[in-house]
C-alpha cells in the first residue's frame, strides 16, 4: 500500500491558494459578523493563524510560490491608485496637494527620528522612513470597496493615497543614492542608480499607458471583456518587466494609471471589469501578507516607544481632519470607456513598493 498517494501527500502551491482564497474569506466574514470588524482584520488574522508563526499549514516555500498572485494583487491596486489622480483638478485644488506634501514630509521626519533613537543606522532609517511614508493603497481602497464609501472625502483620501506613495517612491530613490555615496560607491553609480529606478520606471509606465489607450481605441469600446483582459495583462507585463529591468514596479504602475486617465484619448480605457474580478486575488495577498507575519518580531518596533506606530498609521487622517471644517470643492467624475462618467471610489493600501508585511521582501521588490 505504499505506492498509493496519501502517504506523502503535500500541499502544492494550487492547493495552498485555495486554502489561501477559502479559509480568507471565512476568517473575513467571522471578524465582520462576530466582531463588527473590518474583513481586511479576518483575512490577516487567518494568514496568521495558517501560516509558519502558528499552526504551520501553510510553510515559507509555498508562501514564496504564491507571490505571483500577491504581486497581482499589488499592481491591480497601484494601478487603480493611480487612476484616481485627476492632474487638471489638483491645478485648481492645491490644497489637497500641499496638505499631503506636509503630513508626507512629518512622517517622514518622525520616523527618522524615531529609528534613528532606536539605534538605526541613518542610511537604513531614512529608507524605512521614506517607505513608512506611504499610505498603502490596497487597504485603503477595500476599505472603500467593503464600506461602499463614496463622496467628496474618500475622493480626497484615494487621490492623497497615490500621492504619498509616488513621494515615497522618489524619496526611498533619493535615500538609496545617498547610501551609495555613504558607502564609497562611484559617484556615477550614486546618480545613475536612482535615475533608472525614477526615470526608467516612469517611463516603462507611460509606454504602457499610450499603449493601452492605442489598444482600447482599436478594440472599440463595445468590447469590454477584451479590455478587460488587455489590462490585465499589461499589468502583469508591466510587473515581469519591471523587475527583469531592475526598475520600481511600483512607480512603473502608479505612472501607468496615471498616464490612462491624464492622457489624450484616457477615456478609452476602462477598468471596471478587471477591478471587480480582481477581489480574490486582494484576499490571497491579505491572508499571505498575514502569514509572513511573525508575532515575536511585532513587538520590537513598539521598543522604539508609541510614537513609531502613532506617526506609521496616523499620518492618513491629516487628509481627513484637513478636509472636515472646509467647504470641499466637487472632486472631478472618473471617464469610463461607453459610459460618460461616473463618480469614484473602490480602494487603496500600502507597502509601497511590494510588500505589506516584511520589510525585506518590500526593498527587494522597490
Amino acid at each position: 500500500m505504499s505506492h498509493l498517494p496519501w502517504h506523502s501527500l503535500s500541499l502544492n502551491p494550487l492547493a495552498a491558494f485555495g486554502i489561501l482564497l477559502t479559509l480568507g474569506v471565512i476568517g473575513g466574514q467571522i471578524a465582520n459578523r462576530a466582531g463588527r470588524l473590518p474583513a481586511i482584520t479576518g483575512y490577516v488574522l487567518t494568514g496568521l493563524i495558517i501560516g509558519p508563526a502558528s499552526l504551520h499549514l501553510l510553510n515559507q516555500p509555498l508562501l514564496s510560490a504564491a507571490d505571483l498572485f500577491v504581486n497581482l494583487a499589488l499592481g491591480l491596486a497601484l494601478f487603480e491608485s493611480g487612476r484616481r489622480v485627476d492632474l487638471h483638478w489638483l491645478r485648481v485644488e492645491r490644497t489637497l496637494l500641499l496638505t499631503t506634501l506636509c503630513y508626507c514630509l512629518a512622517v517622514f521626519a518622525a520616523l527618522c527620528a524615531l529609528l534613528l533613537q532606536g539605534g538605526l543606522g541613518g542610511q537604513a532609517s531614512s529608507m524605512m522612513a521614506a517607505l513608512g511614508m506611504a499610505t498603502s493603497p490596497i487597504v485603503i481602497l477595500e476599505m472603500l470597496r467593503e464600506t461602499r464609501a463614496e463622496g467628496q472625502v474618500s475622493e480626497r483620501l484615494t487621490t492623497a493615497t497615490a500621492l504619498s506613495s509616488l513621494l515615497s517612491v522618489i524619496v526611498f530613490a533619493i535615500a538609496l543614492s545617498s547610501a551609495h555615496l555613504q558607502n564609497q560607491h562611484s559617484t556615477e553609480d550614486a546618480i545613475l542608480s536612482p535615475a533608472w529606478l525614477i526615470l526608467g520606471s516612469s517611463l516603462l509606465g507611460l509606454l504602457a499607458g499610450l499603449l493601452a489607450i492605442a489598444l482600447n481605441r482599436w478594440l472599440g469600446s463595445q468590447q469590454r471583456q477584451r479590455q478587460t483582459v488587455l489590462l490585465f495583462g499589461l499589468i502583469a507585463l508591466l510587473v515581469g518587466l519591471s523587475v527583469m529591468l531592475n526598475a520600481l514596479p511600483s512607480l512603473a504602475l502608479l505612472v501607468f494609471g496615471l498616464a490612462t486617465r491624464n492622457l489624450h484619448g484616457g477615456h478609452t480605457v476602462s477598468e471596471p471589469g478587471l477591478l471587480s474580478g480582481s477581489h480574490f486575488f486582494f484576499v490571497a495577498f491579505f491572508v499571505a501578507a498575514g502569514a509572513q507575519l511573525a508575532p515575536q518580531a511585532l513587538a520590537r518596533p513598539l521598543a522604539t516607544g508609541p510614537g513609531l506606530p502613532a506617526a506609521a498609521l496616523g499620518h492618513p487622517h491629516a487628509v481627513l481632519v484637513a478636509a472636515g471644517p472646509a467647504k470641499l470643492p466637487e472632486p472631478p467624475a472618473r471617464p469610463v470607456a461607453g459610459a460618460g462618467t461616473q463618480p469614484a471610489v473602490r480602494w487603496q493600501r500600502h507597502a509601497i513598493g511590494y510588500e505589506h508585511a516584511g520589510t525585506g521582501r518590500g526593498c527587494q521588490c522597490l
